[in-house]
């Protein structure tokens, strides 16, 4: 499996863990959504693994920033950005 490591907003981890949206205001909402399709545009899928035992810490530029400007408590997530090519072999 290859994965790629991302800082990005802490509370984002409902949704992008375990697909839970409840309670998000809609410019959060958007900006994961949004997010998610570029994850999938670059890697053909947007598979959220888990995340870092720490938080990394409160954070201006994450690498949600473009989408999400403003600072926010961060960890790391880990997506599997494995192809399908990759799988088959």
């Amino acid at each position: 499996m290859k994965t790629e490591t991302y800082t990005l907003p802490e509370f984002w981890a409902n949704w992008l863990i375990n697909g839970d949206a409840d309670g998000y205001e809609e410019d959060e909402f958007n900006a994961m959504f949004e997010w998610a399709g570029q994850m999938i545009d670059r890697h053909g899928k947007c598979w959220c693994i888990g995340m870092g035992d720490e938080p990394v810490g409160f954070m201006r530029y994450h690498d949600a920033a473009d989408l999400f400007p403003y600072a926010a408590e961060c960890a790391e997530f880990f997506f599997d950005v494995t192809t399908e090519t990759e799988t088959e072999q």
